[in-house]
Parts: C-alpha cells; sequence; structure tokens
C-alpha cells in the first residue's frame, strides 16, 4: 500500500500527556538529557537538515485545528455559548478586541453572520518539536493572528503578498512533478522548501521567531509556513479590513482557476457590504471591485441572451445556497461546526465514508446550488440553471460547459434586476466619492475671497461631515483644520 504523505489522525493525549510526551522525543531526538540543553539554532539547523535529507523518515504529532467551541479557548468569554470555559464574570480580557473571541465583531468578518471555526472563531494548535505548517496561504487570502500561550517557540517563514506569484513560480520549478499530479498542491498544506532556496531565485522571505505572550500576524495572500521548535499552545483566526476587498477578488479568480472549493461566496460578501456597512472607507475600496463583479458578470449575461439563452428572471426569495448560507446564517450550527473551517482531515472523512462532496452536501441538505459545477465559483450575482438537470448550476462563464443541454434550455437567473444592480452601484459610488465632493465644497469655502462672510452654522457641519471619513486622507483632514 502506498505511503499516504500528510497528516492523519493520532493518538488521544490531554494537555499534560501531551507535554510530557513532546519533551521526552525531543531530549531523546537531540540525545540530550534537557529540553534546556536544546538551543533554538540547534533546533533550526537539525530541522532543515531533516527536511532537505529525502531518506530521513521523521515523523512527529500535532495538535492541529481545535475547535474552541469543542475544547475551549485560552482566551476567556463572558455569556458565549460556543465556549466551554465561558465564565460569568465579565473583565477587562472578556471584552477586549485583543481576545480572539472578540475580533471579527470589529472587522468585515461581522458580516459573515455563521461562526466558522478557524476563520471567525479561533482554532487551537498544540505543538511539538519539528511539527510543521507547510508553506500556505490564508483561506479567501484573508489577514490572519496568532497568539501563542505557552511553550517554546514558533519559528516562521514568510513571502510578501506582492512576492506571492513568484513564489509559486519558484515553488513549481522545484518540484515540476508534484504540480502536474496536483495543481492545487499549495493548498494542501503539505508543501515545504527552506528559505534559502527561495533567495536564490530572488524571493525575499522574512523570517521571525515568536515566543509565548506574542501575537504574529499574516497578510492578505502573504505565503508563510514554519514549525515548533518544541512544545507550546498556541490560538489563531482569521481577519478582514476594508484594504482586504481586492485580495479577495483575486482568491476567487485564483480559485475559480483551480476548481477550489470556497468558503463563502465573495461577491455575496460584497453585497452584504453594499447592504449593510455605510461607511465611507468600506464603500471606496468596495465600489471598483463591487462594479467590476457587476458590469463583468452583466456583460457576459448579455451576450448569453443575444446567444439564444431561453429566459431571464430575478431570482426569488431570500440567498440559501452552499456559498451564501455563511452570509445569512441559514443552517444549523451542529451541521456549520461539523463541516466549516479551512481543511477536513482525509481520515477522518474515510472514516465516515464521506466524500468532501458528500460532505458538503450533508451541511447543505436544504440548499440550493450557487456554485459553478465547472469552476465551483459562486452564481450569487448571476446564473444559469438548466430546465432540465435539476441542482446543476453554471457560472456565466461556463453556462454551456456545466451539461450538455442547448442554450435554449436554460435560463439566466440575476440576483437583482438591472435597475436594482445600478441602484446599488450608485448608492456606494456615492459614498465613494463624498471626500472628494467634501474637499471641493471646502477649498471652495477657504478660496473664496468673501470666505469669512459664510454662515458658521454651514462651516461647522463641514468640518464635523470630514470625522466620518477614513483618517488616511490626510489631504482631507488638512483642509479641516483650515476650517476650523
Amino acid at each position: 500500500e502506498a505511503f499516504e504523505f500528510g497528516y492523519h489522525d493520532g493518538k488521544r493525549y490531554t494537555l499534560k500527556e501531551f507535554k510530557v510526551h513532546a519533551d521526552e522525543w525531543k531530549t531523546e531526538h537531540f540525545e540530550k538529557e534537557s529540553v534546556k540543553e536544546i538551543s533554538e539554532d540547534e533546533v533550526e539547523e537539525k530541522y532543515w537538515k531533516t527536511i532537505t535529507a529525502p531518506e530521513t523518515m521523521v515523523e512527529v504529532e500535532y495538535g492541529s485545528e481545535l475547535h474552541t467551541t469543542t475544547h475551549g479557548s485560552g482566551f476567556p468569554t463572558c455569556g458565549n455559548p460556543l465556549n466551554p470555559l465561558d465564565t460569568s464574570t465579565p473583565s477587562t480580557y472578556t471584552r477586549s478586541l485583543w481576545n480572539l473571541n472578540n475580533l471579527n465583531a470589529c472587522t468585515l468578518l461581522r458580516y459573515v453572520k455563521e461562526d466558522i471555526p478557524g476563520i471567525i472563531s479561533p482554532w487551537v494548535y498544540v505543538g511539538m518539536c519539528f511539527s510543521t505548517f507547510c508553506w500556505h496561504n490564508e483561506d479567501h487570502y484573508l489577514y490572519s493572528i496568532n497568539y501563542l500561550w505557552e511553550g517554546e517557540p514558533k519559528q516562521w517563514y514568510g513571502v510578501s503578498g506582492d512576492d506571492a506569484e513568484r513564489f509559486e513560480e519558484a515553488m513549481r520549478d522545484y518540484a515540476p512533478e508534484l504540480f502536474e499530479e496536483q495543481p492545487d498542491l499549495l493548498f494542501q498544506l503539505v508543501t515545504m522548501i527552506a528559505p534559502e532556496v527561495l533567495s536564490s531565485k530572488g524571493i525575499p522571505v522574512c523570517r521571525m521567531r515568536q515566543r509565548a505572550g506574542e501575537f504574529m500576524l499574516t497578510f492578505p495572500r502573504a505565503y508563510h509556513g514554519g514549525f515548533n521548535m518544541g512544545f507550546n499552545v498556541a490560538e489563531s483566526c482569521n481577519f478582514a479590513l476594508e484594504d482586504w476587498i481586492p485580495w479577495g477578488r483575486k482568491s476567487d479568480v485564483q480559485y475559480r482557476h483551480l476548481a477550489r472549493a470556497q468558503v463563502f461566496s465573495h461577491p455575496g460578501f460584497l453585497i452584504s457590504l453594499a447592504e449593510d456597512d455605510g461607511t465611507v472607507h468600506t464603500a471606496m475600496w468596495l465600489a471598483d471591485d463591487l462594479e467590476r463583479y457587476i458590469n463583468g458578470e452583466a456583460l457576459a449575461s448579455k451576450a448569453l441572451e443575444a446567444c439564444g439563452i431561453s429566459a431571464r428572471r430575478v431570482m426569488e426569495g431570500d440567498a440559501k445556497g452552499i456559498l451564501s448560507n455563511a452570509l445569512t446564517g441559514n443552517f444549523e450550527e451542529d451541521i456549520a461546526s461539523f463541516f466549516f473551517g479551512k481543511r477536513v482531515c482525509s481520515s477522518r472523512m474515510k472514516k465516515m465514508n464521506l466524500s468532501m462532496a458528500d460532505m458538503r452536501r450533508k451541511r447543505d441538505e436544504d440548499a440550493v446550488a450557487d456554485e459553478c459545477t465547472i469552476c465551483r465559483g459562486s452564481t450569487y450575482l448571476f446564473q444559469v440553471a438548466c430546465k432540465t438537470c435539476n441542482k446543476i448550476v453554471g457560472c456565466v462563464d461556463h453556462a454551456r460547459e456545466m451539461c450538455a443541454c442547448p442554450l435554449a434550455n436554460k435560463v439566466l437567473e440575476t440576483r437583482l434586476s438591472e435597475a436594482g444592480f445600478e441602484a446599488l452601484l450608485a448608492d456606494v459610488r456615492h459614498r465613494a466619492n463624498l471626500p472628494g465632493i467634501w474637499l471641493e465644497r471646502a477649498s471652495s469655502i477657504l478660496l473664496c475671497a468673501d470666505a469669512p462672510t459664510n454662515p458658521p452654522k454651514e462651516l461647522h457641519a463641514l468640518v464635523a461631515e470630514a470625522d466620518a471619513f477614513p483618517k488616511t486622507l490626510k489631504h482631507v483632514f488638512a483642509r479641516q483644520r483650515e476650517l476650523r
């Protein structure tokens, strides 16, 4: 039987038992009396010697992706039914936004209505020496944050999101046969390559050693990987700021190219932001991408109509689909916890006799299909349905390939009417343009010869209005100071 490389289910331990096991393994492997006798640099050097020696077989265990909803969070909570260690006593720590259970209440991911373990709510990781988190970037190219509670350091390596494509090309050059067999290999978190190899190809690599009590942040699309230097306990989740929006679109393009399953609908997420987030800051980041999605798919849909698609209609009711459920909170908590997360252990699926597709179906038994059967991209905005082939839908780019039926047998469905899309875009674009409009008004007052005669009420209103704008607009606030 061929050896299956990667992660497999291991033994069950208490935290104390795993620490004893981890310390014993490390002292035995380094032939020392105590873990204190082993320097951090010695561990890093031996790790890469082991990784780059193909004849060496080393097996370690990693308590990876432990749900805080099952095992509890190290961050205290008060009134959080999802945390088994919840307390009834509020404190500074239960309210702090550095508490990872609270973080996404103030980031854009608050518009994802369902808990997604590892993304919205944190996961716990219990490591031992050489347990590895291989090169990867986050789902949907999100930000990530990791807090190391206790134990020995984590060694991190990182490549900027701006260099992500060069990194991917270097990985393909390094192991072309693996990428030919599995084009999405980097999504599987089983590939590690020495930072020196990347540096030799001109790719800048950051190196950081995270110690207990420290946070580690990764930025959108930034590739990162590393290993644990010994027993430790960490907790992490994802988050999204306004400047992540264009990175999310890039991830959607890449996922469609590789036909990779997505956690939630990115265009649906943008619609939620447009409808529910009234801030100028979000609108400034949102306007271009939302317009690109709507206008691009609208153009492709008109081409389908010209080629003879049978009808066009607006989708009925609220979004209740495989990718949009997470945005609307339409399914049961136990099903959500059962499926959701970045990865599902393959051996666990085998024991349950479920494929990934079966698991998705189990989670979404009452959900309609809202992902393209070809590219697995979201069909939240526009989708093509077949009158004959039930529960199969395609995006506007794969209307012909989704099934063998002719276009005349298919129907184009849209989330909103053409006027509805136009009104939504106009509203977002208006908010995005408010700082520019304000700047023109303020400049005209300041440059006008009779500026002192302007009514004080109008000036006060203009000054107050600017407070709603992003603080990064320094040129706007320079004018505000002049008005004051």
